[in-house]
């Protein structure tokens, strides 16, 4: 029901009702039903306004999300590449001479901070 048809059922509630049966001892219904169904379509308008709010907050809650696991995903794979960067030079600390194996750990290690 829409906010206008929903004041002018109220305006005729209100003025054309109340006036009609206020000098009347039988009434053809109940007014305080009435005004409660009244009541009832008031709070539906003000709960589809709250649900139309939490549908545009999930839709940016879902996009966050989406952003979120693609950046988790590109840290992964930039932790896999400084991974295998380490066991690359830890590898070379096993052959001959140590201080040129040191330079080539340097060396590997300082090409995948870079890239």
């Amino acid at each position: 029901m829409s906010k206008e048809r929903l004041e002018v059922i109220k305006e005729v509630y209100d003025i054309q009702v109340m006036q009609t049966f206020s000098d009347r001892e039988t009434v053809p219904f109940n007014l305080n039903d009435i005004r409660w169904l009244i009541e009832q379509a008031e709070r539906v308008q003000e709960l589809e306004n709250v649900n139309r709010v939490l549908k545009k907050a999930n839709v940016g809650s879902e996009r966050a999300k989406e952003r979120l696991r693609e950046w988790v995903d590109e840290l992964e794979m930039e932790n896999e590449c400084y991974r295998e960067a380490i066991e690359r030079a830890l590898g070379e600390s096993g052959w001959g001479d140590e201080r040129n194996a040191l330079y080539r750990m340097i060396g590997i290690l300082t090409k995948a901070l870079e890239s």
